[in-house]
């Protein structure tokens, strides 16, 4: 039944999953080592990974709140496109605007995921629970595969290149949207 033709939809629902997950886990992987890098002390560390979480928690609820107002294929491929750029700037960015710009990916990059949640549900309607555990729970285990990956990339060049590389992977999920 995953196989057949009508599945391809949500098969690039999990495409798409498994290249923002790649993104997400990286950062919350990764933001230690680039907060390191950049001299930030251990506590600094800290609230910026909590202040991303929370950044992606209230994005994920207006994302919700959203997704019943507007296209939810339109706001997935937005908050894919948007977060993207604004994690690879931060990645780049000094001075001030470093971590609102890392709060404000964070919580673009949520704003997506209960769409691709709920546009999977679609896809089967009587296996709700099938689709859900495919765009997540398959497609984060997926991801995290990854994680050594972007490491072993980070030690040849710098941390900040290698989650450049896992940002850019948002702007093929926002083309697969459409």
């Amino acid at each position: 039944a995953l196989r057949e033709k009508e599945m391809r939809p949500l098969w690039t629902l999990y495409g798409i999953s498994v290249l923002r997950s790649m993104t997400h886990t990286g950062y919350v992987s990764f933001i230690a080592l680039l907060g390191a890098s950049r001299g930030w002390p251990t506590g600094k560390i800290g609230w910026v990974l909590s202040g991303y979480l929370i950044s992606n928690t209230l994005g994920r609820i207006c994302g919700g709140y959203l997704a019943d107002r507007v296209s939810a294929r339109r706001l997935l491929a937005f908050s894919n496109a948007r977060s993207g750029a604004c994690h690879i700037a931060f990645c780049f960015a000094t001075g001030e605007f470093t971590i609102p710009t890392f709060f404000l990916a964070g919580f673009l990059f949520d704003l997506g995921i209960t769409t691709n949640i709920v546009l999977a549900q679609k896809i089967l309607p009587r296996n709700t629970s099938t689709a859900t555990g495919l765009v997540m729970g398959f497609s984060w285990g997926t991801a995290g595969l990854s994680i050594p990956l972007v490491g072993a990339y980070a030690e040849m060049t710098t941390v900040a290149n290698a989650l450049t590389i896992v940002s850019l992977a948002l702007f093929p999920a926002a083309l697969l949207v459409s």
